[in-house]
């Protein structure tokens, strides 16, 4: 649907009977509704006179496009109670300057807007507000959201405003995340009279980017009235740091209101402050009244709690070894096989005799050949027997039996202890043992 030009479409009423319902909805079984208005199209339902104003109901099983500079309203100017906006489906997304308004002029009470959806709200640079003008004395209307994910970007804005006598309404926003960007608002703001105040129940999270706000402001004529009230609950309240983004409730000759915030996940890059600063700020303070409170619950949790003392003595690093018994059946094996098995390193001694393999040359002389396999093999024999076993550090020392002190590449003290672990109960006896194990005579 297109309205373009100063063109509406109207359910209202001028006498004592109230005004109908208009109700907006796709055509015939299309699960979308797609609304463009112009600059000056209206879609209104209202009352001049002490009849209700009529209701405005805007529904599609799927999907909601408003897009625009218009209008769709509900207002009174008379005795009469404006009527209320509804819309229900599961996606919402309202964009380029349209408003949705709740109003009244007069002494009757401004209409509620409520917005319904399954999974998603979207409002991009456009209006939801329910307001009372100058010269109004009625009390403002109430604004009620519910979506799992909300989202308002590029300025968009969710107000109640009491321009005259009349309270201010109050926002309730119920969903799972709700997210403000580039100077997106919540707001309850009254002109001499009470503010309205701003509720929030959030399963998961709230996010402020780039100078967002939610705030109450009482009394911005400098005529007294007290701050609303905020109350946030959810698990996580996250402002990036420096983006000057606040949480307010303030006044001017007015009492300030009260900030009451529960997250059990915990404040991130915002905190609160006596005043506003360009950093992101929790304030509740009057201009000339006396400031409000602000209090905030978040999970008390103590960093030591279930910490774990590692133990500071080092362990060595020197591979266990003892005497096994000779007679132990169930032993270890380490077999090394050489060639083919696992890799010698460049520094090990030699393990076995190196091969080269010199065979006979076909029709060639025998003499000469077997002269060649005979200085092979003794040049073979004389490398070997150079290589002798690895020199090990000495560690220690002990006696042997006759009384001779000799080196060893062990802790005596070690070794005597391996030795009554290791060889307890040997048929041999135990420094004979320990000598075999050892390489010593």
């Amino acid at each position: 649907m297109n309205l373009a030009g100063i063109v509406g479409i109207f359910a209202e009423t001028q006498g004592q009977s109230p005004g109908g319902v208009l109700t907006l909805q796709p055509y015939q079984s299309n699960p979308n509704l797609d609304l463009t208005l112009a600059s000056g199209a209206v879609v209104s339902a209202s009352t001049t006179s002490s009849g209700n104003g009529g209701g405005l109901e805007i529904l599609a099983p799927e999907a909601i496009s408003i897009r625009g500079p218009g209008m769709l309203a509900v207002e009174t100017s008379g005795t009469g109670q404006g009527g209320d906006i509804e819309v229900i489906s599961q996606r919402l997304r309202l964009a380029d300057g349209v408003t949705l308004s709740a109003s009244t002029t007069g002494p009757g009470l401004a209409g509620d807007i409520a917005l319904t959806l399954g999974e998603r709200l979207e409002i991009n640079n456009s209006t939801v507000t329910s307001s009372t003008g100058a010269n109004s004395t009625g009390r403002g209307g109430n604004i009620a959201v519910t979506a799992p994910a909300i989202a308002l970007r590029n300025g968009g804005n969710i107000a109640v405003n009491s321009q005259g006598e009349g309270k201010g309404g109050q926002v309730t926003v119920t969903g799972d995340q709700l997210s403000l960007a580039d100077g997106s608002r919540i707001s309850a703001t009254t002109l001499s009279s009470d503010g309205g105040n701003l509720t929030f129940d959030l399963q998961d999270l709230l996010l402020l980017r780039r100078g967002s706000e939610i705030s109450t402001t009482a009394g911005t004529a400098g005529t007294g009235g007290d701050g609303g009230d905020i109350t946030i609950d959810t698990r996580f309240i996250v402002a990036p740091f420096d983006e000057n983004s606040d949480i307010a409730a303030n006044a001017f000759d007015g009492n300030g209101g009260n900030v009451n915030i529960t997250a059990t996940g915990g404040l991130f890059g915002i905190e609160p402050r006596p005043e506003r600063t360009p950093k992101n700020d929790i304030t509740a303070s009057s201009r000339n009244g006396v400031s409000g409170t602000v209090t905030v619950q978040t999970p008390n949790i103590d960093p030591s709690q279930d910490a774990v003392n590692l133990p500071t003595s080092p362990i060595s690093s020197e591979v266990a070894r003892s005497c096994r018994e000779t007679y132990v059946q169930t032993g270890s094996e380490f077999v090394v096989t050489g060639r083919g098995g696992l890799p010698q390193g460049p520094l090990d001694a030699a393990a076995s005799t190196l091969w080269q393999d010199m065979l006979p040359i076909a029709g060639g002389n025998s003499e000469g050949n077997e002269q060649i396999i005979a200085e092979s093999e003794s040049n073979t024999a004389i490398d070997t027997a150079s290589i002798s076993d690895p020199i090990v550090e000495v560690q220690g020392w002990t006696k042997n039996e006759l009384g001779q002190v000799v080196l060893v590449a062990d802790n005596p003290q070690q070794m005597s202890e391996r030795t009554r672990s290791g060889c307890f109960g040997s048929r041999q006896p135990t420094a004979n043992v320990c000598r075999t194990a050892f390489g010593l005579p």
